[in-house]
C-alpha cells in the first residue's frame, strides 16, 4: 500500500512540480536581490561623500572622496579616491595603498564646485572677482542665486534671438515657395537680399550683440580656486553648476543636495558625453514613444489578430501575413528600425520632400 503511494506520488510527476516550484522561487528572491543591490548603489551615488585629505608616506598629499575599496593582487588593501580635477590632472580617480597612508583629515573649508565640463572641481576658494555683486564678501548662496538670476537672463535673450530666427526663416520659405510657384528658382544668396528680410537681419544683429554682450559681462564674474598642491584656476561663474562645502553640511543639508540632485536627474538635460546632469530627453523620449506606440499599435494589433483567428478565411493574403508576423516576432526590431530608416526615411521619405515640400530642401 505504500509502495502503491508512492509509485503514484512519482507517476503524477509531483517531484517535479516542487522541483520547478523552487526553482523559479530562487529566481524570484535572486531577482529582488540583484534589484536592491542596483537601487542602492544608485541611489548612494548623489549622496554627498566627505572630502578627505590623504597624506601620504612618500611626502606627498591627495584631496578627494573615497569611492571604495578593494584588494591588490598581492592581498594589500587598496582605496579609490575621487579626486576630480581632471583638467589639472587628466584623470577623475586614483588608486592609494592604505598603508601608505600616513594621516587622515577632514579640511573644513574643502569645496566642490560642479562645473558644466571636466567634472568637479575639489580644493579651496582663494578669492571672487564679482564686477556683478555689490557686495565686498558675498556668500556662496548669494554668488549662486546672482549666477542662477544671471543664466535665465541670457536663456531669455537667446530664445528671443531665436524667434527673429525663426520668423526670418519662415518668411524665407514662403518666399521660396511663391518663387517655386511662378516657377523661377532662386538660390539661397537671392532669398537672403530679398527687402522683406532686411528688417528681420537687423533685428536678428541687434539681439545677437545684446547676448554677446551680455555673456561677455557675466564671464567676468569667477571664483578663483587651488587645488591641495598650490595650482590656481579661474573658474566663470557660467561654467558653475553647483558650489558646496561637504565637509561642513549637516544631515540635513545633505538630503536637500540628495533631493536636488534627484530633481536634476529628472528633469535637466544631460552633459559631458552623457556622464553629468539630468536624463529629461530620454525620460520623456521614452515615455511618449511608449504611449504613442500603445495608442496607434496596441487597438490595431488586437483587432487584426481576432480578425486573423476568427473571421479571415484561408488565402494568399493571410498565409502572407502570418508568415510576415512570424518573422517580426523572430527578428530583432533593430533590424526593421534600420530597414525602416533606409526605406522609408531616406528612400521614400526624401522623394516625398522633393515632390511636395521643395522650399525646405537645402541647397
Amino acid at each position: 500500500m505504500v509502495g502503491s503511494s508512492k509509485s503514484r506520488y512519482w507517476q503524477r510527476g509531483e517531484p517535479f512540480v516542487w522541483i520547478c516550484g523552487g526553482g523559479l522561487t530562487l529566481i524570484l528572491v535572486m531577482l529582488f536581490i540583484f534589484a536592491a543591490i542596483v537601487t542602492y548603489n544608485g541611489l548612494i551615488v548623489f549622496w554627498p561623500s566627505e572630502v578627505v585629505k590623504a597624506e601620504l608616506s612618500s611626502g606627498k598629499a591627495l584631496l578627494g572622496e573615497i569611492n571604495r575599496s578593494g584588494q591588490t593582487l598581492e592581498g594589500e588593501t587598496r582605496l579609490l579616491f575621487k579626486v576630480g580635477n581632471r583638467d589639472l590632472y587628466g584623470e577623475d580617480f586614483k588608486w592609494v595603498k592604505e598603508k601608505d597612508i600616513v594621516a587622515t583629515s577632514l579640511p573644513s573649508d574643502a569645496v566642490v564646485i560642479e562645473r558644466m565640463e571636466y567634472g568637479p572641481f575639489m580644493g579651496f576658494i582663494e578669492g571672487k572677482t564679482l564686477p556683478g555683486l555689490p557686495h565686498e564678501d558675498p556668500s556662496i548662496k548669494s554668488i549662486l542665486a546672482f549666477s542662477a538670476r544671471e543664466k535665465a537672463k541670457i536663456k531669455d535673450q537667446m530664445a528671443a534671438m531665436l524667434a527673429v530666427g525663426h520668423k526670418a526663416h519662415a518668411l524665407k520659405v514662403e518666399l521660396k515657395k511663391e518663387a517655386f510657384a511662378s516657377g523661377v528658382v532662386m538660390g539661397e544668396q537671392e532669398i537672403q537680399k530679398a527687402d522683406a528680410l532686411k528688417p528681420y537681419h537687423v533685428q536678428y544683429q541687434k539681439e545677437f550683440t545684446k547676448l554677446q554682450e551680455m555673456e561677455q559681462a557675466f564671464a567676468r564674474n569667477q571664483l578663483t580656486v587651488r587645488d591641495l598642491t598650490g595650482q590656481q584656476k579661474s573658474i566663470p561663474l557660467s561654467e558653475v553648476v553647483r558650489v558646496y562645502f561637504p565637509n561642513q553640511m549637516s544631515p540635513l543639508d545633505k538630503a536637500g543636495y540628495y533631493a536636488a540632485r534627484v530633481v536634476e536627474l529628472l528633469t535637466d538635460d544631460p552633459r559631458e558625453s552623457n556622464t553629468e546632469g539630468g536624463l529629461f530627453p530620454t525620460i520623456f523620449g521614452t515615455v511618449a514613444l511608449v504611449i504613442l506606440m500603445s495608442i496607434l499599435s496596441f487597438p490595431l494589433g488586437v483587432v487584426a489578430g481576432i480578425y486573423l483567428r476568427e473571421y479571415a478565411k484561408e488565402g494568399l493574403l493571410v498565409n502572407f501575413t502570418r508568415i510576415a508576423v512570424n518573422n517580426l516576432a523572430g527578428i530583432p526590431a533593430i533590424v526593421y528600425g534600420i530597414f525602416g530608416l533606409g526605406f522609408f526615411v531616406y528612400g521614400l521619405g526624401s522623394q516625398i520632400d522633393l515632390w511636395f515640400y521643395p522650399e525646405h530642401l537645402p541647397e
